[in-house]
């Protein structure tokens, strides 16, 4: 998060129809992200392969809300 504080799933599912696979990352709605955290890091590592990507939370605001 922009603030620097990190954010754990609580729950990842995985569904995996065919040759390629969605994954679910869940999180707690306890520590509720808004737009005053203006940035996401998000971070995986699956296998060898490892993931990331920046979000900024004003691209993610949809009719006034932030949609997550």
């Amino acid at each position: 998060r922009g603030n620097g504080r990190v954010l754990h799933p609580v729950k990842v599912e995985f569904d995996l129809p065919g040759k390629t696979g969605i994954i679910y990352f869940h999180f707690s709605r306890e520590e509720e992200i808004t737009p005053k955290d203006k940035a996401l890091d998000f971070q995986t590592q699956l296998g060898g392969n490892r993931l990331e990507r920046k979000f900024e939370t004003k691209e993610m605001v949809y009719k006034g809300n932030l949609e997550l």
